[in-house]
């Protein structure tokens, strides 16, 4: 998967593949708490609460190619890779990630945030959607709170999930 992603000089990364069921896999900062408390940022592909983010892919089953890519800075974004990409806003309360399954099965640990605890930027890169084996990648870095972002929106499932601003989600 490193064709789409190559880290910055200054950032660590996690590779691997995700089993999903229902659309989605987590990132957390407790594995054992399974809720995600109240919604911070929401984009609608990605939503971040108390320790926990949520990260939507396309079908319902499917293996995914999951990247995550910690950086010091503001990492370049990898537009003509994917299909969809959104940002939104994080705070993390321990400054420790862990990549769970869809059922809370941790997957992996990530590296440490280079911040520790604090805000953080996360910016959601998906391409095939509707594919049985999907890709996604995400960045994430040291940032102030901003509002949500869609960056760029392409298939159908994505303006399901995140419509381009103006549109009214379809549901």
């Amino acid at each position: 998967m490193s064709e789409f992603a190559r880290p910055s000089r200054a950032s660590s990364r996690y590779s691997g593949l995700v089993e999903v069921r229902f659309q989605r896999f987590y990132i957390s900062e407790a594995p054992e708490d399974r809720t995600l408390g109240s919604t911070a940022a929401e984009d609608g592909l990605i939503s971040a609460g108390r320790g926990r983010i949520r990260c939507r892919t396309g079908l319902g089953n499917q293996l995914v190619d999951v990247v995550v890519d910690v950086s010091r800075t503001v990492p370049d974004a990898v537009l003509p890779d994917f299909s969809e990409v959104v940002e939104i806003s994080y705070r993390s309360e321990g400054g420790a990630l862990a990549i769970l399954s869809h059922d809370d099965r941790l997957v992996a640990e990530l590296p440490a945030l280079p911040a520790g605890a604090g805000e953080y930027r996360l910016r959601y890169h998906l391409r095939d959607l509707e594919c049985t084996r999907g890709a996604c990648l995400l960045q994430v870095w040291p940032a102030a709170f901003l509002p949500s972002k869609t960056v760029k929106v392409t298939s159908d499932t994505g303006r399901f999930w995140s419509p381009l601003p103006g549109l009214p989600r379809q549901r």
